[in-house]
């Protein structure tokens, strides 16, 4: 994948050559009409999720692209980034900070 690739998010892509590609790779390029496969991207801290768990996830992203959308199972592509729990943060607050004030709200 090039420098200038396109970050998506459960959205489609498409592999076609653009003119920026590197050893002649094919780049992700959103919105063309060239063969169509879903791209889906899940984010999650970095907390121990299993082998199984992170399966069982493709398998949930790629069922539901198959049963919402029509789309062909064998094309959709899922992708799991693991982020450490110091660089996600909710509210404008670490996760660890806004998970604490959520507990100690929920004990009220």
């Amino acid at each position: 994948m090039t420098p200038k690739q396109v970050d998506m998010t459960a959205r489609e892509a498409t592999q076609e050559p653009c003119e920026n590609d590197f050893r002649g790779a094919k780049q992700v390029v959103p919105n063309s009409k060239a063969a169509v496969m879903p791209y889906v991207n899940i984010r999650i801290t970095r907390e121990g999720a299993t082998e199984a768990q992170k399966a069982e996830l493709i398998k949930g992203a790629t069922d539901l692209l198959v049963r919402v959308l029509g789309k062909n199972p064998n094309t959709t592509v899922v992708t799991i980034d693991e982020v450490e729990m110091e660089n996600w943060g909710i509210g404008g607050l670490p996760a660890a900070e806004f998970r604490r004030q959520l507990a100690a709200r929920e004990k009220k």
